[in-house]
C-alpha cells in the first residue's frame, strides 16, 4: 500500500519542480535583457568621422555585453551585439569609446604569400589622433549615453 501512495507524491513533486523551472526559464531562453536597434552619426567639428569603430559598453553588468559598429563615409553607424550578432544594444546606460578598425593578419601560406607585404597600419590624421587620445579608451572616455529610445544616438567627438 505504501508503494501506491509514493508514486502520486513523486509525480506531484516532479510536476511542481518542472513548473518552477519553466516559469523561471521563460519563453525562448532569452536573458530578459531588452536589445533595441541603435544607429547614429559620429562627427568631429561638425565633420563626419569615417571608418572608426564605435563601442557601447553597458555600465551595469549584463549577459548581453558590448555592442559595436563601424562608421561609413558619412560617419553613420549601426550597432551589433558582439556575443550574439543581434542588431542593436541592450537598454541602459553605456560608456562609449572609439578606435581604429583592426587590420586582418596576412593569410598564412607558401612563399608567394610570405613575399607579400603586410599593409601598414593607417596613421590617423592629427585631429583624429587627438580624438582617439580622449575617446579611445574605455577608462578615459568621458562619453556616456542612454540607450532606450528609437531616436538615433549622434556622437560629437569635439
Amino acid at each position: 500500500m505504501q508503494t501506491l501512495m509514493s508514486i502520486p507524491r513523486c509525480l506531484g513533486i516532479i510536476l511542481l519542480l518542472t513548473a518552477c523551472f519553466l516559469s523561471t526559464a521563460g519563453c525562448g531562453g532569452g536573458t530578459g535583457e531588452r536589445v533595441i536597434a541603435v544607429t547614429g552619426r559620429v562627427t568631429h567639428k561638425d565633420n563626419p568621422v569615417a571608418n572608426i569603430v564605435v563601442s557601447f559598453v553597458p555600465k551595469d553588468s549584463t549577459s548581453t555585453g558590448v555592442s559595436t559598429g563601424t562608421t561609413d563615409e558619412d560617419g553613420r553607424y549601426s550597432l551589433t551585439v558582439v556575443k550574439t550578432g543581434q542588431r542593436g544594444a541592450v537598454v541602459g546606460t553605456h560608456k562609449v569609446w572609439v578606435s581604429l578598425p583592426r587590420q586582418e593578419p596576412p593569410p598564412f601560406g607558401g612563399e608567394r604569400e610570405k613575399k607579400k607585404k603586410t599593409p601598414a597600419a593607417k596613421t590617423p590624421p592629427p585631429d583624429l589622433a587627438e580624438t582617439l587620445k580622449r575617446y579611445g579608451s574605455l577608462d578615459k572616455t568621458p562619453l556616456t549615453v542612454e540607450v532606450g529610445g528609437d531616436q538615433p544616438i549622434d556622437l560629437k567627438l569635439d
